[in-house]
């Protein structure tokens, strides 16, 4: 499975979709989910932020991103989050491969 842009903390920001995808994946034996970049909004959107924090938009992506055991997502880091590192010298893919394996940068 191949997703891109779920822009976690924005105003588009579509958890259920994501979930739904997870489902579909667990169903039909999908057992990589390739992410294409942008999984958090970061410190620039042309819509209003559910969260605006960078680093808030960091936790609610390492709480909320749906897990499955069975499930490897592969993730590009796109500039919405390389923004959390040029704002505050966190750097997802460190946060990413430290709290969430199931989610590699």
């Amino acid at each position: 499975m191949v997703i891109s842009d779920i822009h976690l903390g924005g105003g588009f920001e579509r958890l259920d979709l994501l979930d739904k995808i997870y489902d579909y994946c667990v169903k039909n034996g999908i057992h990589i989910i390739i992410n294409c970049g942008d999984l958090i909004d970061g410190t620039f959107s042309l819509t209003e932020k559910k969260i605006s924090s960078t680093l808030e938009q960091v936790d609610y992506l390492l709480k909320k991103y749906p897990f499955d055991k069975s499930i490897l997502n592969f993730a590009l880091l796109g500039d919405h989050d390389y923004s959390v590192l040029h704002e505050t010298g966190q750097d997802l893919m460190i946060t990413l491969s430290s709290y969430r394996q199931d989610i590699v940068p």
